[in-house]
């Protein structure tokens, strides 16, 4: 018998849950949680095999009480069950420690199914899943190589880059650096080639995603 803590933040997804589980024989619920501080609570006090687990709940989500859960209970498999299908949260939610990661639009055979193989002690990917893995992990990698890029930019650079994408025209940025237009204009152009940028638009658009804009 698999003994099973449901922790998610809709009542009705957790009574679900409970009944698509004991349709079948080899499961019992032992307990539920509507957030993970207190599904950890739970772990602790029930020790279950398999925690079901949302990511996205009020108070502690999924990501933050995986390895809360895994402390608590050791040897205990946490499965993700979640509408989060975009590889990123994949990505983070393995490297938390989960065990496995389930739509919550899948069969309930696939669920038990998923259940089984993270209890027998092997990772469970639900059907599409690895392939938004993998898209979160390029994702991932790509983000890391322009952190890399922008981090080598020189001082000037960056100041440039900011200013320009605050709005500031050449001029305004050079009375603010204490230099020439056209040394800002070479400054935004080297910045522009080392980021295989080719707009202002874009530069912006990358500076804010990289909370360079100083606002």
């Amino acid at each position: 018998m698999i003994r099973i803590l449901v922790v998610d933040d809709h009542a009705v997804v957790r009574e679900g849950l409970r009944h698509v589980l004991t349709a079948e024989h080899g499961f019992t619920v032992v307990g539920e949680a509507a957030e993970g501080a207190a599904g950890i609570v739970q772990a602790k006090a029930l020790t279950p095999d398999v925690v079901l687990l949302d990511l996205t709940m009020p108070g502690v989500g999924g990501l933050e009480a995986t390895p809360g859960l895994l402390k608590a209970v050791p040897g205990i498999k946490v499965l993700v069950l979640t509408m989060h299908e975009h590889g990123e949260y994949v990505v983070e939610a393995m490297r938390a420690g989960a065990h496995g990661y389930v739509l919550k639009d899948s069969p309930p055979a696939d669920l038990r199914t998923a259940i089984r193989t993270v209890h027998a002690g092997r990772p469970h990917l639900g059907p599409g899943v690895s392939d938004a893995m993998r898209a979160g992990l390029a994702t991932q990698a790509a983000r890391a190589e322009r952190q890399a890029m922008i981090d080598a930019l020189t001082p000037r650079e960056r100041q440039v880059m900011t200013l320009v994408a605050q709005g500031s025209t050449n001029k305004e940025a050079a009375t603010v650096m204490g230099i020439s237009p056209r040394t800002v204009e070479t400054h935004r152009e080297n910045v522009m080639k080392k980021l295989d940028i080719k707009s202002v638009a874009e530069l912006t658009k990358l500076a804010l995603e990289y909370g360079l804009t100083g606002r």
